[in-house]
């Protein structure tokens, strides 16, 4: 079956679908190793550019990113990338260090883009220490995504490899930007990987009633609490990025109505199409065209939104309907409108106008020898584009002028 899917590429000259990957994989060539029956080429071309393909086989958005720019689109026939790097990444690769060159780096945050750094580190014969304030390592990867999506093995996978490659967890130790003085006393450098773990709010009246998105996903995925959210009926989640679509989709599991209620329509939802059309499958609704304003006990006041020209997103932008206020009937609303930076870690670390983690071209911060990659520099994205964020860090921390 892969094998068909891969002969389907046309190996061509300038492949969009790598201008379209985060991690400038060279699809091309791994595919055509593949259909060549080289797997062991092909899974050491995706070596190159990914550390983790089990993970991003399984959770990229291929729509918008490597599928999505795939010349066949044209004909409505895309090839599907993820499956086969899916398949070839089930060939374990044997991964070689360097010899141990005397340096040591602390790196604070354990979901994709640390385990990354970690892993870059250690090949070059880096001592890596990865903290993280949870009991287990993972980051939002376990807490966020729920296993029907991803099997929890594939994330154990990723950090059993840290630890065969010699890596060492410390976990359940919280972060604070006042340890920062310990830290650089006993590494050379330190990477900041914290994620965006604090909610966005939008202001609204009573919005302290409405449940957090991440919240939610971490009763239900890691503290196992459906039944504190089995007495809802009727749900509403605000949003329409995957943290929403994750959101409902799991409530649905667990209540007879899920409203998505996003303030666009379906077609500027930045979630991953194929999530979107699961989602409406397993009988989530969307409510278009609507921003809720007050949130009630039994429900949430909200206005009718119209488009209008695009906006610097890219999408239309939106304004509401005058007098078009009205009360929808809800027994839980759910905020999943994006996440930031949890600045009360960061005193004395800068931060950008968009209020996450000021970096130069090195990736360094304010504070010397102190990096950061991640969520928390570019706010809130996919799996692909912290990966890529945690392989630029690597790489100007190595090529600072200041040289570990």
């Amino acid at each position: 079956m892969m094998l068909n899917e891969a002969k389907k590429c046309l190996a061509c000259l300038k492949p969009f679908c790598e201008s379209g990957c985060p991690l400038h994989n060279h699809i091309r060539d791994f595919i055509q190793a593949y259909k060549a029956g080289d797997i062991l080429t092909a899974r050491q071309i995706v070596a190159k550019e990914n550390p983790f393909p089990y993970l991003t086989s399984r959770i990229c958005a291929f729509e918008k990113q490597c599928r999505g720019h795939c010349v066949k689109n044209h004909q409505n026939d895309p090839v599907h990338v993820g499956l086969i790097e899916r398949s070839i990444a089930e060939y374990d690769l044997p991964w070689q260090t360097k010899a141990d060159n005397g340096k040591k780096i602390a790196v604070i945050g354990s979901g994709v883009a640390g385990l990354t750094i970690a892993k870059l580190a250690l090949i070059e014969g880096y001592k890596v220490d990865i903290y993280d304030r949870e009991k287990f390592a993972g980051g939002t990867v376990l807490t966020g995504i729920p296993e029907y999506r991803l099997d929890r093995k594939y994330v154990l996978k990723a950090v059993n490899e840290i630890k065969e490659l010699g890596g060492k967890f410390i976990l359940g130790q919280s972060f604070f930007a006042e340890m920062l003085d310990r830290y650089l006393t006993e590494y050379d450098r330190v990477v900041l990987s914290l994620g965006t773990m604090a909610a966005n709010r939008m202001g609204i009246v009573n919005e302290e009633k409405a449940a957090d998105g991440l919240k939610v996903l971490y009763d239900l995925n890691i503290l196992n609490k459906a039944e504190k959210y089995r007495g809802y009926r009727k749900i509403h989640v605000v949003g329409g990025g995957n943290v929403a679509l994750d959101c409902a989709r799991s409530l649905k599991r667990i209540a007879d109505e899920v409203t998505i209620v996003y303030r666009r329509t379906r077609q500027q939802m930045p979630a991953n199409e194929s999530e979107i059309i699961e989602a409406l499958s397993e009988g989530v609704k969307i409510m278009e065209l609507t921003n809720p304003y007050e949130v009630r006990d039994d429900g949430f006041y909200a206005d009718q939104m119209v488009l209008g020209e695009t906006d610097a997103s890219g999408r239309p932008a939106f304004k509401k309907v005058e007098g078009s206020g009205h009360f929808v009937p809800s027994d839980l609303l759910v905020m999943a409108i994006g996440q930031k930076v949890k600045t009360a870690d960061l005193n004395g670390i800068q931060l950008d106008q968009r209020q996450r983690i000021a970096v130069n071209d090195h990736y360094e911060t304010s504070i010397k020898r102190v990096y950061a990659c991640g969520d928390c520099v570019s706010g809130a994205s996919n799996v692909a584009s912290a990966i890529q964020s945690a392989k630029e860090c690597f790489k100007g921390m190595t090529e600072d002028e200041n040289e570990i």
